[in-house]
């Protein structure tokens, strides 16, 4: 079975073509004897990269076969990055009111320490009979009893 992302190697036009005779002369390169060969050399291997360039800023890379088949991973992993991205928001916002409601918790614990000392400062029976006394009410030696009018 044939691979189908690797495309069939194409035969070399010197090699299809019919065996030379042996009374031809063989082809053979013609000398370099100028610069400007040797600069157009360079301008042929420049021209893919050119070409490649050319092609991915004029989005013809766009409708590349190999590329059109990965545009469903392509949306999955920006979905996914999307999700992550929110998620994260989402835990920093209630990390935010997780340290909010701690503090808020801490301080009314605070204020019931405060409220609780005044109370057992104020119900002392000495501090009862002060303000009694102040008040011109004195302590009792004996049991309570009714006040009949």
């Amino acid at each position: 079975m044939a691979n189908k992302f690797r495309p069939q190697p194409t035969p070399d036009p010197i090699e299809a073509s019919p065996a030379l005779l042996p009374d031809e002369p063989t082809p053979v390169d013609p000398p370099k004897a100028d610069a400007t060969e040797t600069v157009a050399e360079e301008n042929v291997v420049k021209k893919p990269r050119r070409r490649l360039i050319n092609r991915v800023l004029g989005a013809d890379v766009l409708g590349n076969r190999f590329v059109v088949r990965q545009i469903p991973v392509v949306l999955l992993v920006m979905f996914y990055l999307l999700l992550m991205v929110s998620h994260r928001y989402r835990v920093e916002r209630l990390m935010r009111d997780k340290i909010e409601t701690t503090e808020h918790i801490e301080l009314l614990r605070q204020k019931r320490i405060q409220m609780q000392k005044r109370l057992q400062e104020r119900t002392k029976i000495s501090q009862i009979a002060d303000d009694l006394v102040d008040r011109g009410v004195g302590i009792t030696a004996g049991p309570p009893y009714e006040i009949k009018k």
